[in-house]
Formats: structure tokens, sequence, C-alpha cells
């Protein structure tokens, strides 16, 4: 099953999410979904985990999931929000794709200047 997410960008630049919940997904899914991946990822790969997760997902997946790649030799991309993010860059994924809103969240800061923002990040890469 998939779900519908609809964006909206008004002339102004206000964007506007219209984000469907979708259906709740099963522990047996979750974990037969973690063996494939760890069946096929591979040294070298990239694995890109973004967005949010279906309901019945724990929020540590993607740390989970980051883990799986390191042991592998692959490279993961980490690109989400919230728990998941913050679960997820526990398990030092090789990129993060926070966007600025999100970046401030993780960080509880509220504005920066982009000198900030750099000197922000190279503490969250340690």
């Amino acid at each position: 099953e998939t779900r519908t997410n609809i964006k909206i960008t008004e002339s102004d630049g206000t964007l506007t999410e219209l984000n469907q919940k979708g259906a709740e997904v099963s522990q047996e899914l979750v974990d037969t979904f973690v063996r494939m991946v760890e069946g096929y990822i591979n040294e070298g790969d990239i694995l890109v985990l973004s967005g949010s997760v279906p309901a019945g997902v724990e929020m540590m997946i993607y740390r989970e999931l980051i883990l799986l790649a390191n042991q592998k030799g692959a490279y993961a991309i980490l690109d989400a929000d919230g728990e998941l993010f913050s679960y997820g860059i526990e398990a030092a994924p090789y990129m993060i794709k926070p966007n600025y809103d999100e970046f401030l969240r993780y960080t509880n800061l509220e504005k920066l200047q982009e000198e900030q923002i750099f000197a922000s990040l190279r503490n969250v890469s340690h």
C-alpha cells in the first residue's frame, strides 16, 4: 500500500503539505524488510533513508539500517526529521540531509547565520 502526499506552493513561497497517514505495518513485515536489505546491500552501495515511516515501525529503524549499512561497507544517507533523525544520526550515517527547519529542531536553536550552521554541523559529526 502507498499513501498520498500533496505539496502546494503558493506564489509567495508558502508551502502547505497534505500528507496521508498510510497503513500500519506489522513487526513481522519490518523484520522481513530488514533481512531483505541485509541480503541485498553490498560494500560501496548507497542506502537512502528518507521521510517518515508507517505506523507500527519503531523510530529506531533508520538507526538499525544505518548500522547495517556501515557493517556492510555501504554508504547510508539520512534525510529524516524528529526521532527518526535523532536516532539515525547516532549510527553515524555517511551523509545527512536535514532541511533548515529540521536542523534547527534537532539542534534546539532558533535562527542561525550561515557560519553558525557550519559550526553546528561540525559538532554533529563528532
